[in-house]
């Protein structure tokens, strides 16, 4: 045999080395882990059948926790649901405005407020009959009622009041 074949033999020789080296610890490893885990698992029972009123309790507490945990998540996924109903009756009710409309093609909506109580302020602007841009806002009521330059409703539910914008959302 020549050097060649003698030092290619050799390599093979120490990858395979290494190979069986390294199995031999991964295995090593997940052997310790898993005495590590059984021994976690007896102390944990010794100490239950010494403490069954305490474990109990933990028991117990973990299991509350638990459902309100699920009970939390149920909220937050019917207020997100929700929401974006809202949301899209507030799309619906722009379209429904921009149509109601002289001249749709002037309308422009400057703000559009999603309120906590579910109605939405709309500030928008339009050209009016002498073609002279006019300011002006309309409200959709949590009825789903659209009512448009209704200044008592408009502030009773809309003028100095925070919400979430929509309109930025949208662009």
């Amino acid at each position: 045999m020549g050097a060649k074949k003698i030092i290619l033999l050799a390599m093979i020789a120490t990858i395979l080395a290494l190979f069986v080296w390294f199995s031999w610890a991964m295995h090593q490893q997940t052997v310790q882990e898993e005495e590590a885990t059984a021994r976690a698992q007896a102390e944990q029972q010794k100490w239950v059948a010494e403490h069954p009123k305490e474990a109990a309790a933990q028991a117990k507490a973990q299991v509350e926790a638990q459902k309100a945990q699920a009970e939390a998540q149920k909220v937050a996924q019917a207020d997100a649901i929700k929401k974006q109903g809202q949301r899209l009756l507030a799309a619906h009710a722009a379209v429904e405005l921009k149509d109601a409309m002289k001249d749709p093609d002037s309308f422009k909506l400057l703000s559009v407020l999603l309120m906590k109580d579910g109605s939405v302020c709309y500030d928008y602007s339009a050209t009016n009959t002498f073609g002279g841009r006019m300011k002006e806002y309309a409200v959709l009521t949590p009825k789903g009622k659209i009512l448009i330059n209704q200044a008592e409703v408009f502030n009773k539910l809309c003028a100095n009041k925070t919400g979430e914008e929509l309109l930025a959302s949208a662009e």
